[in-house]
């Protein structure tokens, strides 16, 4: 199908954990669509793209991941006012 293979590390890429968390939530293995003229499960697509689906940990992971990037962010953010000068 379609030839695109993902590493399996643990990688903070905010667009890996939306995409997948999205797909794994969307497309359920009872789900059946067409794709390029031949009917595809959900299961079946998210294998082919390199998207871990098999477990429930697969989809917390996504979830983690997200939160993760959001404390580190914030974290950043609050640094961030700490530095500024404060008006008197």
């Amino acid at each position: 199908m379609i030839a695109h293979r993902r590493r399996r590390h643990l990688s903070f890429n905010l667009s890996t954990f939306c995409t997948d968390l999205l797909l794994v939530n969307l497309f359920s293995p009872s789900l059946l669509f067409v794709l390029f003229g031949s009917i595809v499960t959900g299961s079946r697509y998210m294998t082919d793209q390199g998207i871990a689906h098999e477990t429930l940990w697969d989809l917390w992971r996504n979830i983690m991941g997200l939160g993760l990037i959001a404390i580190g962010l914030l974290f950043i953010a609050y640094v961030q006012l700490l530095r500024i000068k404060k008006i008197k």
